[in-house]
């Protein structure tokens, strides 16, 4: 009797998701349509069940989609759907599309999406294309919008959910928006199978220039119950860029590629920092290089030295030192040095090992002057392209 009775229930639990859930996760949404206090930026425990229902929905989309399908088309048909139903903000150059509302125009308040949903995306990941990936947003008050990602293989012509990223705890002190700018997916590592997954974005803000980007790195399986974060970390960084951090994976490497403050009042935001990581079973081993050149080398470690060192100023002219050519002499002012010269000494091996030697108040007499180019590698990752926005 008792498995007669649950047996209902269980099948409930279990179905698709039903024509009318975007009426469902709009009865959710439109409470939050209000002014928050400020608080976790306007998100609630609500924002979990409409993360859900929403990746239930598009589950049930995902149905008969082909392998191979086109995916722009699919991305365009959700989020028609999505405009339709009245779930969507920021999105009011497309037709059907609207502004997010502002709570004080008067006073010049950003307009932001909470209690609405910002268009998701839809694309093939991987160095083979394998892999789909959908990415949903949820608006959060000052700017900000609460990113989840999913990942799915084709299995025997449906569409298997092994991964996903999602925030789900919603304290003041704890929750930040996390904005998701990219997904890479390695290819299947020998014996087990497994891909490490590198998802990268930025905590979204309304004030400045200057806010942390975060990197997470998972090793995945064939379910999401059975994927396992190696890192996450958050560090300060610019973003007023076209790639404000990139990232690359193999089976068994990560790269992470982003811009940092330097101490340089000259350049002031242009040095790129790389983070790579080499990944042994289950455990992510940071390696070099961290920096594309002596001079950034030189820079890295006076911030270690002196942290509370707020500005310095480079001299223009670079100098290569040595019998070996391999030593390079760079002079700037610092703050703790009363404005006088100091020289700074790197010496360059290879492509990317550095090592600083110190720093002087004299100067080396055996060097000659070089181009300042000479002085940077590129950074080894470039931002792609982005395509034409589409259109419903």
């Amino acid at each position: 009797m008792h498995r007669l009775f649950l047996l209902p229930l269980l099948l409930c639990l279990a179905s698709p998701a039903r024509a009318d859930d975007l009426a469902e996760i709009r009865g959710m949404l439109e409470p939050l349509r209000v002014p928050s206090t400020g608080e976790a930026r306007g998100a609630k425990p609500v924002f979990t069940p409409i993360k859900h229902r929403l990746r239930a929905w598009v589950e049930s989309r995902l149905e008969g989609f082909p392998a191979d399908g086109d995916v722009t088309a699919l991305e365009r048909r959700l989020n028609a759907d999505l405009v339709k139903a009245d779930l969507v903000c920021g999105n009011e150059d497309e037709p059907g599309g609207r502004a997010c509302p502002s709570y004080d125009p008067k006073d010049g308040v950003p307009s932001d999406g909470q209690g609405y949903l910002y268009r998701l995306n839809a694309s093939y990941v991987g160095e083979r294309k394998d892999a789909l990936l959908i990415v949903t947003r949820l608006g959060v008050d000052m700017c900000g919008d609460d990113d989840s990602a999913y990942l799915y293989r084709s299995v025997a012509g449906r569409w298997v959910r092994f991964w996903e990223q999602e925030q789900n705890d919603y304290r003041s002190e704890i929750y930040q928006p996390r904005g998701l700018t990219g997904v890479e997916l390695s290819e299947p590592r020998a014996g087990d199978g497994k891909r490490l997954v590198l998802a990268m974005g930025q905590f979204n803000w309304c004030s400045s220039n200057w806010q942390s980007v975060y990197y997470d790195l998972w090793l995945a399986g064939r379910r999401p119950e059975a994927a396992a974060r190696l890192l996450a970390e958050k560090e300060l960084s610019y973003n007023g860029v076209d790639d404000p951090i990139l990232g690359r994976v193999t089976p068994d490497h990560a790269l992470v590629q982003f811009h940092v403050g330097s101490l340089d009042r000259d350049t002031v935001f242009q040095r790129y920092a790389l983070r790579n990581y080499k990944v042994e079973g289950d455990r992510a081993i940071p390696v070099g290089p961290r920096v594309l050149g002596p001079r950034d080398a030189l820079e890295e470690w006076i911030a270690r030295r002196w942290p509370k060192l707020h500005g310095i100023w480079f001299e223009d002219e670079q100098e290569l030192c040595g019998k070996d050519g391999l030593e390079w002499q760079f002079s700037f002012q610092r703050q703790l040095s009363g404005g006088d010269l100091v020289y700074g000494h790197v010496r360059w091996d290879g492509l990317s090992e550095f090592t600083v030697l110190g720093v002087d108040r004299q100067k080396r007499t055996d060097c000659r002057a070089v181009r300042t180019e000479a002085t940077q590698l590129p950074p080894p990752l470039k931002a792609a392209p982005q395509p034409p926005a589409t259109t419903q």
